[in-house]
């Protein structure tokens, strides 16, 4: 099995909730960070859409296995956040699995993997899907307790495993007397 693994392209802020600041910091690992100030009076965000990973390198006819998404997050503040829908975003739609986590961010970069080698988020999925610019994953937060808190992404990679089935040669041979 083979695995590409890639940043996403593009990040924005989608929905109802408390706004995502800089949505487009998701891009790169260099503590710039996307951010969403919650608290009791506004305790989710909006989405946070991660799309454009550029899958070009990956076959046509590759059989996509499984797909991981890792998310670096942080919080600021005393209080606490932690991931509340995490979900993929296809054909226009969040849809699959919900792979959000029971567990607060910490003051310290966390790189949460959501998915494995061989999870489909409940979905199907084939090169053209993997490769279609507008896929991607979306994550809400939730502020738990404490003061008000920011739930911060630093980035967001995306990394697809696959496998290609070598083809079937056929070689014909004659027998003949010699």
């Amino acid at each position: 099995m083979a695995s590409t693994q890639v940043s996403a392209g593009t990040g924005a802020s989608i929905g109802s909730g408390v706004a995502w600041t800089n949505p487009g910091n998701i891009t790169v690992s260099d503590d710039s960070r996307a951010s969403a100030q919650l608290s009791s009076g506004a305790a989710t965000s909006r989405l946070l859409r991660a799309t454009n990973f550029d899958f070009s390198a990956i076959p046509a006819d590759a059989t996509i296995d499984g797909i991981e998404d890792t998310f670096e997050v942080f919080k600021n503040g005393t209080g606490e956040v932690r991931d509340d829908i995490l979900q993929h975003f296809k054909d226009g739609s969040a849809m699959g699995d919900d792979k959000s986590q029971d567990t607060n961010f910490t003051a310290v970069d966390t790189e949460r993997v959501y998915g494995g080698p061989a999870d489909l988020w409940g979905l199907s999925y084939d090169v053209s899907d993997i490769q279609d610019s507008a896929n991607g994953v979306q994550l809400t937060t939730v502020w738990v307790s404490g003061a008000a808190t920011f739930s911060s992404v630093d980035h967001v990679q995306r990394t697809v495993h696959w496998h290609q089935t070598a083809p079937l040669v056929m070689n014909s041979y004659r027998h003949r007397r010699v």
